[in-house]
């Protein structure tokens, strides 16, 4: 049960970004890229601020 609780954040946050890039793609930001990458725990959220 813990597993598709879980399984089921990790689609809804690929559900998410994906509907982030298709609006970036639309060239209203300044910027067409999401801001915030996925980092699937916490050593590499660190890697992806200060580098490997």
């Amino acid at each position: 049960m813990l597993e598709r609780y879980f399984l089921s954040i990790e689609n809804e946050v690929n559900r998410l970004y994906e509907v982030a890039r298709a609006a970036r793609s639309m060239g209203l930001d300044p910027t067409l890229d999401v801001e915030i990458p996925r980092a699937e725990d916490l050593a590499e959220r660190v890697e992806g601020l200060v580098g490997p």
